[in-house]
């Protein structure tokens, strides 16, 4: 599947249905140095990025990442 929106080195598109979810900047850094889909532990992206208070998310099958200014990127399991 191509991603519309997804151009450059820091962006991909993983898919584990008939979507791709886009992965972008230190979402995908942190996403590829923990295994990507085959090994992260936290599975296939269920959802492209999206804004919440004060950062971003991005949903996975077993948990979710989070972007803050002043945090960077943390990941939660569910």
């Amino acid at each position: 599947y191509q991603a519309l929106g997804c151009a450059g080195t820091q962006c991909a598109a993983y898919n584990n249905t008939n979507y791709a979810w886009i992965v972008r900047y230190g979402f995908y850094n942190y996403y590829n140095s923990c295994g990507g889909p085959s090994y992260c532990w936290l599975g296939f992206p269920t959802s492209d990025e999206f804004g919440v208070s004060g950062g971003t998310r991005q949903n996975y099958e077993f948990g979710f990442l989070t972007w803050t200014p002043s945090q960077g990127v943390i990941g939660h399991s569910y």
